[in-house]
């Protein structure tokens, strides 16, 4: 499964091959040539492992990034504790398994 996380452009290289961006409240450099549009200050991109994937429409950058968000608050109000018929199972050393004649 791949997660990609919607990000703002702030600023283009001159290189044009990478962008510094704008991804839930954290700015990061992400690599933009293997876009296959031109992308410019302000727009949207799906961000994959430091690569820009896809541009996308403020819309769709809105929508993805509210269900970040809601999915985080989800997580934040899950318990993660194990109940202790979950818990593993200890292994037995060869000498505990041994009978004796």
């Amino acid at each position: 499964m791949c997660l990609a996380v919607p990000s703002r452009i702030i600023e283009i290289n001159e290189n044009n091959e990478s962008a510094l961006m704008e991804t839930l409240g954290i700015k990061q450099e992400a690599i933009i040539a293997l876009l296959d549009e031109a992308v410019e200050p302000g727009d949207y991109v799906l961000i994959h492992a430091g690569f820009a994937i896809r541009k996308i429409n403020l819309k769709e950058a809105a929508k993805t990034l509210q269900l970040h968000q809601e999915l985080r608050q989800q997580q934040e109000s899950a318990s993660f504790t194990r109940s202790p018929e979950r818990q593993p199972s200890q292994k037995q050393t060869p000498k505990e398994n041994r009978t004796t004649p």
